[in-house]
C-alpha cells in the first residue's frame, strides 16, 4: 500500500504577532517518522510530508501535487490540537479530489477525543487513538489496530531519510546546544506520574523504554549517516531507569561517537553520581519540569515535588557542570498575581542557565479538563491550544489583557536581567551555531523583543480597553477558481466590489479600511492575501462571496488565522446568509447574513466595546453551542433601504473595473472596454423564477432608493459609464420615469447598462424610450429560452411571444438588447440547433449563455440534490453544469462553446461595422478566442488528471460519484 503521512501545520505562535517560531526552533517530527519507518518494514511504500518546517508556508497546492503524483491509498495526519483544524481543512480539499483515498488521523488529539471527532468530522475514515507504528500498520493491511508495543527495541530507527532536508533545516532550541546539525530522540514511552495539566491519552500510564543498546546505535546512525553532532532527548523521565542510563554513559565513554546531548529529568530521579557520569558522557544540559514556584500551586497540580527539592536538584546540576534549564507554566488553576511573584522571585533563587515559561492550556485528555470552566474563563479556540497562547484565564487573575501583561513582564526581567546576561556572553562561544543564526536573523529577533515590551492593552490593539483606537477592518473578495470565469472576468466584465465598498461605508470614517479584491491578481492570490495580513496586520478580516467561493474563503480564513490567530474572521455574501452552516468547523469566527454594512458597523462596535460579537439572527458566532441549530433559520429581513450606507469607492482601484461595451450612436467607439462604476437602485425581485435565489433571500420583498437619492450617487460618480446591479430595476415604471427625467434635467450625461425582464419592456415600452433619451444604451434580458415549456419549467410566468415582443421593441427605440440563455443539460443536439436558429434571429444583439445550476437554498436544489455529479459549490458558476448531462460532456461543452462563438459573431459591434481602436479590436479576439477554447475544455475540470473518463455524460459521472458514495 502506498502511504503519505502529514505533519499538518498549525497555530504554532503567539496570538497577535506574526510566526517566528523558525527562528528558535525547528525539529523533526519523530511520531510521524517512527510510523513511516515501521510502515516501511512492512513492505508498504511511504512519503512523508512536514508542512511546519517552514512553518507559515502555502502548503495545500504541494501537498495535492504531491498526491496526485504518488497517488496514495491512504493519508496519514498525525495532529496536535492547535493544528487539527488545519489537518481537517486540508482534508476537505483532499476528499474533493480524491474521494477515493481514505483519510486516517492520530496523534494526542484524536486520543483523547476519540469517537466525538467522527461525529463532528465525517470526512476522516479511521481514528488511530493511542501508539500509531502497530495500528497503522495493520489498518493498512485490513486488520483490527493494535496500539501497544511492549518492547519498543523492535522498532526500527525513525525514518529520517524521508523527512527533505534533514537534519540541517532542522534546529534546536536557540542556545540548547553546543554544535550542529542536531537531531531529537524519544528514547521512552509514557510516565508514572499524574500532573493534572499533562494529557496523557496516548500512552496512559504505561512506562516503557527501549535499550541503553539501542539508544547507542541510534545515535550512532545518526552520526554517520546524517552527520549529527547534538541529540535531545525529549523523554518526560529519560532518568527514570537509573541502570538504563548508567549503561548508556557507560557505552557513549568507552565507544565516544564525538557527540553531545540533553535530556529531562524528573527531580525525585537524579543523584550527584549519575549527573557526573551523564556530564562524562557528553550531556550539556538537564531540564527539569518545574512549572511553578509557589508551593500550593505545586501541591495541587505536581505529584511528589516541592521548591526545596527544585533548588537542590539545581544545584547539584551544576555541581557536575552541567547547564541546567528550567520549565514553567503561567496561569494555571489557583494561580493569582501574588503566586506569579512567587514563581518570579523563586526562578530567580535557582540561577538557572536558561528557562522556559509557557502558558497553560487546558488539554482535553488532561484531567484538568472536565473541570475547568470551574476553575476560570476558558476560550476553547483549538486552533490557539498551543501553550503559547492564553486560552484559560483563572478566576484569580482580572483578565486576559492582565493575565499577558504579567508573563510579558516576567519573559523580559528575566532576559534582561544582570544574571542572564553574564551567562548570555560565554553562550556566543559555546553555541557558536547559535550565536550564527542569531546573527542572520538580528532584526528578526529584535522585534520579538519588541513585540514582548509590556503593555496592559496586550499588543496593537484590544478590544475593551479604549473606544477611540482606530480598528483596521480588510474587506477581501476571493478571486474565481476555475479557468472560465476566470477567462469571462479577465477578458469581458470586471464590476467594483461594491458589496465591500458598502460594507466599508458603514463603518466610522476613524477606522482604517482596505479592500483587497483578489481578483484583480493574476498568479498566487493566496499568497498575496497572506502578505497583505502580514505586512498590515488588521484587526478583523471581511469575506464576501457565493457560493463556489466557500472554499476559497475557508482557506482564506485560516491563512489568516495561521499568521495571526488573533484576527476576527467574518463570512458575508448570498451563501453565507442563506447556508451558515457550511462554514462550521472553520476558521471563520462570524457569519452576517442578509446586509452587511448595518451589521458590520454594529460588530466593531461591539468589538471595542469588549461585548459578545454575535446578535439577533443577522450575526451568528460559529463557537455558539448554538450555531447549528441559529443556522438552520430562514435567511433574515433586510433593514430598511434608507439604512444601507453609501458605498466608500474610494478604497478600490477604480480605474481596474470595466465592461465590454458594444453600443454606439455615432458608429465608433472610443473604446471597447471602457472604465465602468456599478450601482445598485433597488434590491430584491417580485418574481420567483425556480433557478434564481434572489426571492428566498429576500422573502419576495422589493426595496427601491428615492429617485432624489438615486440621482445623487449618480452625480457624484466620475465614469461615464455606469452599470446597474439591480436584479430588476424598472419594475416600478413611475420611479423609474422620475430618475430619468431628473437626470435629464439635471444635465447628467452619462451611458448605462441595467437588467430588466422582457414583460417590463412590453408593458412600458414608454420607460425605455424615456430612458434611450437619458442615456440607456443596453439592456440585459434573462429571456432564458424560445421554448414556452422551458419557460413554465423555469417559472418565467411569462410566454415566448413576449420575449419575441420585447426584443422588437428595444430594436424600435434603439437600445442594444444583451439576451440571456439557459441551456439545460437534457440538451440534445436537435436542442442545440433550435437555440442556434434563435440566436440568428436575434441578431444584432449581444448573447451570453448559462447552463441550468439549482441555486443553493432553493427548491430546485433540495429536488437536485441526490443528483449533482460533482461538488456543488466548488463548480457553481452557471458554466459548469452540476446536473447530468444527456450528452457526453465532451460533446455538450462542444456545442455549448458553439453557440458563444455564434454570439460573437451576432454582436452589435461587428454587425453594424462600429470602428474601435485597433489595439481594443485585437484585445477582444484573444479574449474571445481564449474563451471560446475555456469553455471547449470545460469537461476536463471535472475529473483528476489522466482521467480516461472525461468524455463521458453527466449520467456516467453520477453513477460513478454514487458508487464512490
Amino acid at each position: 500500500m502506498k502511504i503519505l503521512l502529514i505533519n499538518p501545520s498549525g497555530s504554532n505562535w503567539v496570538e497577535g504577532m506574526p510566526d517566528r517560531t523558525n527562528l528558535a526552533i525547528r525539529l523533526a517530527p519523530i511520531g510521524i517518522l517512527s510510523i513511516a519507518a515501521y510502515l516501511l518494514s512492512k513492505g508498504h511504500r511511504v512519503k512523508i510530508y512536514d508542512a511546519q518546517n517552514p512553518p507559515a508556508g502555502l502548503h495545500q497546492t504541494k501537498i495535492i501535487d504531491l498526491i496526485d503524483e504518488f497517488k496514495p491509498d491512504l493519508v496519514g495526519f498525525s495532529a496536535v490540537t492547535s493544528n487539527f483544524l488545519n489537518a481537517y481543512a486540508l482534508t476537505e480539499t483532499i476528499k474533493s479530489r480524491f474521494p477515493q483515498i481514505k483519510i486516517v488521523f492520530g496523534g494526542v488529539h484524536v486520543s483523547a477525543l476519540k469517537e466525538s471527532i467522527l461525529e463532528k468530522f465525517p470526512l476522516i475514515d479511521y481514528l488511530v487513538c493511542g501508539e500509531g507504528e502497530e495500528a497503522t500498520a495493520k489498518l493498512a493491511c485490513g486488520y483490527p489496530p493494535e496500539t501497544v508495543l511492549s518492547d519498543l527495541d523492535t522498532l526500527p530507527f525513525p525514518a529520517y531519510s524521508l523527512l527533505e532536508g534533514f537534519p540541517k533545516r532542522f534546529d534546536g532550541p536557540l542556545f540548547n546546544y553546543p554544535a550542529a546539525p542536531v537531531a531529537s530522540i524519544i528514547s521512552s514511552r509514557g510516565c508514572i506520574y499524574q500532573c493534572t495539566y499533562c494529557d496523557r491519552s496516548v500512552y496512559r500510564q504505561s512506562f516503557r523504554f527501549n535499550s541503553a543498546q539501542y539508544l547507542y546505535e541510534q545515535m550512532r546512525y545518526l552520526k554517520k549517516d546524517f552527520g549529527v553532532r547534538h541529540i535531545f532527548f525529549y523523554d518526560d523521565l529519560f532518568t527514570f531507569k537509573r541502570e538504563r542510563i548508567v549503561e548508556l554513559c557507560c557505552l557513549l565513554k568507552n565507544k565516544p561517537l564525538g557527540m553531545t546531548f540533553n535530556c529531562s529529568a524528573h527531580v525525585n530521579h537524579l543523584d550527584s553520581g549519575l549527573l557526573k557520569l551523564l556530564k562524562s558522557a557528553g550531556c550539556w544540559m538537564v531540564s527539569l519540569g518545574i512549572e511553578s514556584g509557589d508551593p500550593e500551586i505545586l501541591k495541587r497540580h505536581k505529584t511528589n515535588t516541592d521548591p526545596q527539592g527544585f533548588k537542590a536538584a539545581v544545584d547539584k546540576i551544576h555541581r557536575a557542570g552541567l547547564r541546567a534549564k528550567g520549565l514553567f507554566i503561567m496561569g494555571l488553576p489557583g494561580e493569582t498575581e501574588s503566586t506569579i511573584q512567587t514563581t518570579t522571585r523563586f526562578i530567580h533563587e535557582l540561577k538557572l542557565d536558561d528557562m522556559n515559561m509557557t502558558k497553560f492550556t487546558p488539554f482535553p485528555g488532561s484531567p484538568i479538563y472536565k473541570n475547568i470552566r470551574q476553575e476560570g474563563e476558558f476560550e476553547e479556540k483549538w486552533e490557539l491550544m498551543n501553550c503559547l497562547n492564553f486560552v484559560f484565564v483563572p478566576k484569580g487573575i482580572a483578565s486576559k489583557a492582565r493575565l499577558e501583561y504579567l508573563y510579558k513582564q516576567f519573559i523580559r526581567q528575566f532576559y534582561t536581567s544582570k544574571s542572564w546576561i553574564l551567562k548570555f556572553t560565554p553562550l556566543c562561544f559555546s553555541s557558536p551555531d547559535s550565536f550564527h543564526r542569531l546573527i542572520l536573523n538580528l532584526p528578526a529577533f529584535l522585534k520579538i523583543k519588541s513585540d514582548f515590551k509590556p503593555t496592559q492593552e496586550g499588543g496593537r490593539f484590544s478590544p475593551g480597553s479604549d473606544r477611540n483606537v482606530p480598528l483596521r477592518v480588510l474587506l477581501v473578495k476571493p478571486h474565481a477558481q476555475l479557468l472560465v470565469p476566470i477567462r469571462l472576468q479577465e477578458g469581458f466584465l470586471h464590476l467594483e466590489p461594491l458589496e465591500l465598498e458598502i460594507v466599508a461605508g458603514g463603518l466610522s470614517p476613524q477606522e482604517e479600511v482596505k479592500i483587497l479584491d483578489l481578483g484583480l491578481e493574476k498568479k498566487d492570490q493566496f499568497g498575496i492575501f497572506e502578505k497583505t495580513v502580514k505586512n498590515w496586520q488588521p484587526d478583523i478580516i471581511g469575506f464576501t462571496g457565493y457560493s463556489t467561493n466557500l472554499s476559497a474563503i475557508k482557506k482564506l480564513a485560516q491563512i489568516a488565522k495561521n499568521t495571526n490567530p488573533r484576527i476576527i474572521t467574518i463570512a458575508g455574501g448570498i451563501h453565507a446568509t442563506l447556508l451558515p452552516k457550511d462554514f462550521a468547523n472553520s476558521q471563520v469566527d462570524i457569519i452576517v447574513r442578509g446586509e452587511g454594512g448595518t451589521a458590520l458597523r454594529e460588530i466593531v462596535r461591539r468589538f471595542k466595546a469588549k461585548e459578545p460579537l454575535a446578535f439577533g439572527e443577522a450575526v451568528l458566532s460559529t463557537r455558539d453551542a448554538e450555531f447549528a441549530a441559529k443556522a438552520q433559520q430562514p435567511p433574515p429581513e433586510y433593514p430598511a433601504i434608507e439604512k444601507i450606507p453609501q458605498p466608500r469607492r474610494d478604497l478600490v482601484q477604480r480605474h481596474r473595473y470595466f465592461c465590454v461595451w458594444t453600443s454606439s450612436n455615432t458608429g465608433r467607439l472610443k473604446t471597447l472596454f471602457p472604465q465602468v462604476a456599478s450601482l445598485r437602485t433597488s434590491i430584491g425581485c417580485a418574481f420567483s423564477c425556480s433557478f434564481c435565489v434572489i426571492h428566498h433571500l429576500m422573502h419576495r420583498k422589493y426595496l427601491q432608493r428615492e429617485p432624489e437619492d438615486v440621482v445623487n450617487e449618480l452625480a457624484g460618480l466620475k465614469e461615464e459609464y455606469i452599470y446597474f446591479l439591480d436584479d430588476e430595476m424598472f419594475l416600478n415604471a413611475a420611479r423609474c420615469r422620475k430618475i430619468a427625467e431628473l437626470l435629464m434635467a439635471r444635465g447628467i450625461k452619462k451611458e448605462y447598462v441595467s437588467w430588466t425582464r422582457s414583460d417590463t419592456i412590453v408593458n412600458h415600452p414608454e420607460i425605455f424610450k424615456l430612458w434611450r433619451q437619458a442615456g440607456l444604451s443596453t439592456v440585459y434580458v434573462g429571456l432564458e429560452s424560445m421554448d414556452d415549456d422551458k419557460l413554465v419549467e423555469y417559472q418565467k410566468r411569462l410566454p415566448v411571444e413576449t420575449n419575441r415582443k420585447a426584443v422588437a421593441i428595444l430594436k424600435e427605440i434603439g437600445i442594444t438588447l444583451h439576451a440571456a440563455f439557459i441551456v439545460h443539460p437534457n440538451f440534445t443536439e436537435d436542442d442545440f440547433k433550435r437555440l442556434e436558429n434563435e440566436i440568428l434571429k436575434l441578431c444584432p444583439a449581444e448573447l451570453s449563455f448559462t447552463v441550468l445550476s439549482p441555486s443553493p437554498g432553493t427548491a430546485f436544489w433540495q429536488e437536485n440534490k441526490d443528483r449533482f455529479i460533482c461538488d456543488p459549490y466548488y463548480y457553481y458558476d452557471c458554466m459548469h453544469t452540476i446536473l447530468p448531462t444527456r450528452m457526453p460532456l465532451k460533446k455538450f461543452y462542444r456545442r455549448f462553446a458553439r453557440l458563444t462563438d455564434l454570439a460573437l459573431r451576432a454582436n452589435p459591434l461587428r454587425v453594424n461595422r462600429i470602428k474601435v481602436p485597433f489595439r481594443d479590436f485585437l484585445r477582444a479576439i484573444i479574449r474571445g478566442t481564449k474563451y471560446i477554447i475555456s469553455l471547449q475544455l470545460i469537461y476536463r475540470d471535472y475529473l483528476p488528471k489522466n482521467s480516461g473518463n472525461s468524455g463521458n455524460s453527466g449520467d456516467t459521472l453520477l453513477n460513478s460519484k454514487q458508487k464512490t458514495n
